[in-house]
């Protein structure tokens, strides 16, 4: 149906790679997910996507965006996500993670 814009897939792009800096998910799986998924999940997705790229400020006080941070900062970004204390924004980033591991551990 309607696919990420490219901006999205950039964004998603870089917070895979701060997620599983030792592995790629393939431009295949994303176009495979694309078409295949239902699309409560793709819309989960590309929430979890835009929250965290425009989460930086709230949970660090650094006004960037996810991808105007070092790649320490992005995993302090993800580690605060994860344990933060509203358990809806903690949830945001398990569908975004399910998807990545099925992406990166379906290519081996």
């Amino acid at each position: 149906m309607f696919g990420p814009m490219a901006f999205e897939a950039r964004w998603r792009d870089a917070i895979v790679a701060a997620l599983l800096p030792d592995h790629a998910v393939s431009p295949a799986f994303w176009d495979d997910f694309g078409r295949t998924s239902p699309i409560v999940l793709r819309l989960g997705v590309r929430a979890a996507v835009l929250a965290l790229w425009l989460c930086p400020p709230l949970v660090l006080g650094h006004l960037r965006t996810f991808g105007g941070l070092d790649v320490a900062a992005q995993a302090v970004v993800l580690a605060r996500v994860a344990g933060h204390r509203i358990h809806v924004v903690r949830q945001l980033i398990v569908p975004l993670k399910l998807v990545v591991a099925f992406g990166a551990l379906g290519e081996r």
